[in-house]
């Protein structure tokens, strides 16, 4: 093999190595990679799950809405529930997901306000998944529903959250 071949081989796995220690850093991979380093934890799962959902809803609300910006500027006149709320009068959210994610604002709510609140059976919402009412599986409640808005929306929120990705797509 020339001397040249080999450099290219090299460079180019150089670039695919290099790509994968960028898109690491990018806002979507470290969210997963908390929450999966947290099993058996719901609590810190259900916060840091929220917080996401919330930047996700926030990036919809601006890219969807009318007076997106306007909404997103304006949390006091606009929190998070009717933020939910606007995405699913206009269509963005179906029925069973605003249900869902409302459940999961409660959810996040009850967590914030009882000191010591501790996840049961009893919490989950009777439309989650059979196989994901279980503690030791909170971490797949979470991550499913990221993933549902993430892949009906992914052409406004992989420019924002996973930027490394973005750029590679623009060359």
């Amino acid at each position: 093999m020339s001397k040249a071949k080999i450099n290219t081989v090299k460079k180019g796995k150089d670039d695919n190595e290099e790509f994968g220690e960028k898109i690491k850093k990018d806002l979507l991979f470290r969210v997963f990679k908390e929450l999966g380093s947290l099993n058996g934890q719901p609590r810190i799962q259900l916060f840091i799950a929220h917080g996401f959902l919330e930047l996700l809803i926030n990036a919809l609300i601006k890219a969807k809405a009318k007076n997106g910006k306007k909404i997103t500027d304006d949390t006091r006149s606009y929190p998070y529930a009717s933020q939910l709320l606007i995405l699913h009068e206009i269509g963005e959210l179906t029925d069973q997901d605003y249900i869902l994610y409302t459940w999961f604002r409660k959810l996040r709510n009850k967590a914030a306000h009882e000191p010591l609140f501790n996840l049961t059976i009893a919490d989950f919402d009777p439309t989650i998944k059979e196989e994901y009412r279980s503690i030791d599986k909170f971490y797949s409640v979470c991550e499913d529903l990221m993933l549902r808005l993430w892949n009906k929306n992914k052409d406004i929120l992989v420019p924002v959250f996973v930027p490394t990705l973005a750029a590679k797509k623009e060359k």
